[in-house]
């Protein structure tokens, strides 16, 4: 299941299951979803539900991960900034 991490993470229940299992601060369960998810990092930012898992992430991401989303944020912020969803996951 975890496979299809970013289709579920821009389906609205989908996006609430791994919030769920994100919260729970598995720290092996968050690493899994963080790879499947860091090559479409700055998409699921600017997603309608994607934006809440991003968000998620951030609040339980160590520092090499932060130091990754960072770098993709970098892609283009203002492209983030201008965005309603991308604008909460900033």
């Amino acid at each position: 299941m975890l496979g299809h991490t970013l289709v579920l993470a821009r389906d609205q229940g989908g996006c609430r299951f791994l919030q769920k299992l994100i919260l729970e601060k598995d720290k092996a369960l968050i690493k899994i979803i963080f790879d499947y998810s860091i090559k479409m990092f700055f998409q699921l930012m600017m997603d309608p539900f994607g934006n809440y898992m991003a968000q998620k992430i951030v609040e339980v991401a160590d520092d090499s991960m932060l130091s990754k989303i960072i770098q993709t944020v970098e892609e283009d912020p203002v492209e983030l900034c201008k965005n309603m969803h991308g604008t909460r996951s900033i």
